[in-house]
């Protein structure tokens, strides 16, 4: 129940374009599109577009596994729904506008639509060893890192840390 505010449809399109360069290397241009929306109020919460590049190195070893390392970048310019867009009553609107502006606010720029224009970093390292004909094991360690630069938000850094396991079982050729 506190966190209602987060439970939210997320719409997302995106697109990859590899390309393979030579010594097994793939440079990747993409982007995605993404829009959080909360259902139960029925409005959007924010548009996020955001280019990325992706540099990949596999290297296939002796003892059968293969390990891939993922370097890349991407920005993403966001955009939300100004507090007039955000609350469908209008009544209920004009009065938490006299409230703010009886305060010396303005609803328009004391709810910023932009918090989450960011730089953000990856670097990634994966693991993949055949155990069998139809077993393989996969580990994995992603490092981001996320510098906003607009908003209430500007200035903030995100580090986030993923480990991965994964153990995979073959049922058919396909």
């Amino acid at each position: 129940n506190d966190m209602k505010a987060f439970d939210v449809d997320v719409q997302i399109a995106s697109i990859a374009l590899p390309f393979v360069l030579p010594n097994d290397f793939t440079l990747s241009l993409g982007h995605a599109y993404t829009r959080p929306i909360s259902f139960r109020t029925d409005n959007i919460i924010s548009y996020s577009n955001t280019p990325s590049v992706t540099l990949t190195k596999n290297y296939a070893l002796d003892s059968g596994g293969i390990l891939t390392l993922t370097v890349g970048g991407s920005y993403s310019f966001t955009s939300g729904d100004t507090l007039q867009e955000q609350i469908a009553d209008p009544v209920y609107y004009q009065f938490i506008e006299a409230v703010m502006r009886t305060n010396g606010l303005d609803p328009l720029t004391a709810q910023p639509s932009n918090l989450q224009d960011s730089w953000t970093h990856m670097a990634n390292v994966s693991y993949i060893k055949p155990i069998s004909e139809y077993v393989s094991l996969a580990t994995s360690y992603n490092l981001s890192r996320s510098q906003y630069t607009n908003g209430a938000n500007t200035g903030r850094q995100d580090y986030l840390h993923n480990l991965g396991l994964n153990l995979s079982y073959m049922i058919n050729e396909w």
